[in-house]
């Protein structure tokens, strides 16, 4: 499995999922779908996708009271397809 596909698996693991998730979480989800890399590639590569805007970041502690609030990428966070965000939100 190429980087490019390892990308696509976790950007895959948000997408089909619909929910924001803790980074640790998105890993988890990739090795339970037979994934063979990293939580430190996981991180990497959420990085990459919230930088081309596939991912967002959300507030982990705004989610408990049922509200999606966009953090910045530097902040503690739950990550979230960009895609399942807009719906959740429109």
């Amino acid at each position: 499995m190429g980087p490019s596909d390892r990308r696509a698996r976790v950007l895959a693991v948000l997408e089909q999922s619909g929910v924001a998730m803790k980074g640790v979480d998105v890993w988890r989800n990739c090795k339970v779908r037979g994934a063979t890399f990293e939580r430190r590639t996981t991180k990497y590569y959420l990085a990459q996708l919230l930088e081309d805007g596939q991912v967002v970041k959300v507030d982990g502690s705004a989610m408990e009271g049922a509200e999606l609030e966009r953090v910045d990428s530097s902040e503690r966070g739950h990550f979230m397809a960009r895609s399942a965000f807009e719906e959740y939100t429109k």
